[in-house]
C-alpha cells in the first residue's frame, strides 16, 4: 500500500517595491520609445517623393503638374489639399473635379474627372465642343478638328453666348428649356451607333443622322421617348433585313414609323 507524502506550503513570488519600479520604468521606457519612432517616422519619412496624375484624358499630365505647383519633398500634411485642387481645375473647362489623395508615406495622387466631349456646334464662324450639359469645353477653327474631338454635330436654335467653360446660352430662354429637354430624351435613349448629327434647332422638326445610313425624322417634342424607342425598332429590322441599305426614317406618330430607300451604302 502506497502512503501520499504531504507537501510542504508552496512559496509564493515575493514582489518588492524596486522590482514594480523597474518593471513600470520599462514600461514608460518603450512606450516613449515607440512614440518617437513614429514622430520621426511621421516628420522624417511622411514627405512626397511621387505625384501621380490619374485619369487625365483631354488634359495633358503636365499642365496638371505644373499647375499643382507640389514640391517634391514637402510633408504630406503641409500642404493644402483644397487650394491644390482649385489650381488644377481652373487648368481646363475639361476638367469636372480634382480628388487630392495622400498614400502614405511618399505618394501623392490627384484623381481627375474630365467632362466628356460629346457634341461640337457651329457658332460665329467656328467649331465648339460641347458636354453633355452644353458646358463649353473647347473651340476649333474648323470642322474637321472639332469632329476628332466630339462624334455628333450638334445644330440649336439661336446661340446668344458660346464661352469657354460656361454654359451655352441661347437667344430665347423657351429655346433652352426645349432644347436642353429634349437633348436629355436622346441621351437616355440607346442608340446601336453614335448619331452623327442631331438637329434641335426647330422644336418642331427635330432630326436626326446615324452614321449616314439613317435620318430619323421626329416631329415635336410630345412624345419624343416613344416616338425614338419605336423608331430604334425599325433600325434593328432594317439592320437584320435590308442591311447596307440608307433611307429616311419618318417617326413623327407615336407608334408608327415607315421607311423610305434612298440607296445603299457604298463598299470598299
Amino acid at each position: 500500500m502506497t502512503r501520499m507524502k504531504k507537501s510542504g506550503p508552496q512559496k509564493t513570488a515575493i514582489i518588492t517595491g524596486t522590482d514594480l519600479k523597474r518593471r513600470n520604468f520599462l514600461i514608460v521606457f518603450f512606450f516613449c520609445a515607440i512614440t518617437l519612432s513614429l514622430v520621426i517616422w511621421f516628420l522624417s519619412g511622411c514627405r512626397i517623393r511621387t505625384v501621380v496624375v490619374e485619369n487625365a484624358l483631354a488634359v495633358s499630365e503636365q499642365s496638371i503638374l505644373d499647375a499643382a505647383d507640389i514640391k517634391i519633398g514637402r510633408h504630406q500634411y503641409a500642404i493644402d489639399k483644397s487650394d491644390i485642387a482649385a489650381r488644377v481645375k481652373a487648368v481646363s473647362p475639361y476638367i469636372k473635379s480634382v480628388t487630392v489623395e495622400r498614400h502614405l508615406p511618399t505618394e501623392l495622387s490627384l484623381i481627375i474627372e474630365e467632362y466628356e466631349p460629346l457634341y461640337y456646334t457651329e457658332y460665329n464662324g467656328t467649331f465648339w465642343i460641347l458636354s453633355d450639359s452644353l458646358l463649353v469645353l473647347e473651340v476649333f477653327p474648323d470642322e474637321l478638328s472639332a469632329k476628332e474631338r466630339a462624334q455628333t454635330l450638334l445644330l440649336l436654335p439661336e446661340i446668344k453666348s458660346c464661352k469657354l467653360g460656361a454654359p451655352l446660352e441661347f437667344a430665347d430662354e423657351s429655346d433652352d428649356k426645349a432644347a436642353r429637354e429634349s437633348l436629355a430624351v436622346f441621351q437616355e435613349s440607346l442608340f446601336p451607333e453614335p448619331l452623327s448629327s442631331l438637329d434641335l434647332s426647330e422644336k418642331f422638326n427635330i432630326t436626326a443622322n446615324m452614321q449616314d445610313k439613317y435620318t430619323l425624322i421626329y416631329g415635336d417634342m410630345q412624345n419624343l421617348k416613344e416616338k425614338i424607342q419605336f423608331s430604334l425598332r425599325t433600325v434593328r429590322y432594317l439592320s437584320e433585313n435590308m442591311y447596307g441599305v440608307t433611307g429616311t426614317i419618318y417617326a413623327a406618330k407615336l407608334g408608327m414609323a415607315s421607311f423610305e430607300i434612298t440607296g445603299v451604302l457604298e463598299t470598299e
